[in-house]
């Protein structure tokens, strides 16, 4: 396959549709050992919710963001989204960085990487308190 001769594969599917899709790690490497696969899940693996879609607003609830919005008072006092694309974006810009860290190891061992970023964990990184 001509994408097989690519530097890297990024792929936003739900939780195990590449596998089920014929393209496990194992087949990627096989294929092309220098591939960098590079995955957005909502959850990282392992995690007891890693089999879930996630979208936008659960990964600020999931992350921690939308406590940090939202109501202390009244009738409609409670936690908010926030209209910026936290989970969105900032997962997108921890995966960049993850690509590029697999790509100059791969220039170092001659391998391909998994690099793989949770949208929970993106946000819950945004979340971060001052001391």
């Amino acid at each position: 396959a001509e994408y097989m001769g690519s530097d890297v594969m990024v792929e936003n599917f739900g939780p195990g549709a590449l596998d089920r899709m014929g393209f496990t790690w194992e087949r990627i490497q096989e294929l092309n050992p220098k591939m960098i696969l590079a995955s957005v899940k909502g959850f990282s693996d392992g995690h007891h919710y890693e089999d879930l879609k996630v979208y936008e607003n659960v990964a600020q609830c999931a992350g921690g963001a939308a406590s940090t919005t939202g109501y202390w008072k009244g009738e409609n006092s409670g936690p908010t989204i926030s209209s910026a694309a936290l989970g969105d974006s900032n997962t997108g810009m921890h995966l960049a960085i993850g690509i590029l860290t697999a790509y100059i190891g791969r220039q170092q061992t001659g391998k391909g990487q998994k690099v793989a970023v949770s949208m929970q964990d993106s946000v819950l990184n945004l979340c971060r308190v001052k001391m």
